[in-house]
């Protein structure tokens, strides 16, 4: 058994706590599934959204009408989507700073257009193509 888990931080800063904090996360993750599962291989994967531009949802519904993904062109789709759809993870760890007590925009923006990846779910016309 393979587990797979995806650890994602949403810094401006590379290689700073926060990404510090999920990649421990991550091991911590690891660490107990062994514990549990002693036999399981344990795959880790991490991205930084440092660098990369994310835009937020405008809610235009393309991805309705088109039956996509997302139809807003950015670096979320080829460098971070692979690695949740349309195989999800075992387990996914989200970091990000605390701006005004609250999570920052780049994260919020990043889990805002994964709705387009998972709208099949709750809306019975939309069937997004697995590649």
């Amino acid at each position: 058994m393979t587990l797979r888990f995806v650890g994602v931080s949403s810094s401006h800063r590379k290689g700073l706590t926060t990404e510090t904090l999920v990649n421990y996360a991550l091991e911590c993750a690891k660490a107990k599934a062994l514990e549990i599962l002693p036999s399981a291989q344990v795959e880790l994967q991490f991205v930084s959204l440092s660098g990369k531009e994310i835009k937020h949802c405008i809610d235009c519904l393309g991805c309705l009408r088109k039956n996509t993904d997302c139809i807003l062109k950015d670096d979320r789709l080829e460098a971070v989507s692979p690695l949740i759809h349309p195989s999800p993870p075992d387990g996914v760890i989200f970091g990000a700073p605390v701006y005004f007590h609250s999570t920052n925009a780049q994260m919020r923006s990043y889990m805002e257009r994964f709705t387009s990846l998972f709208k099949h779910a709750w809306h019975k016309h939309y069937h997004m193509p697995v590649s």
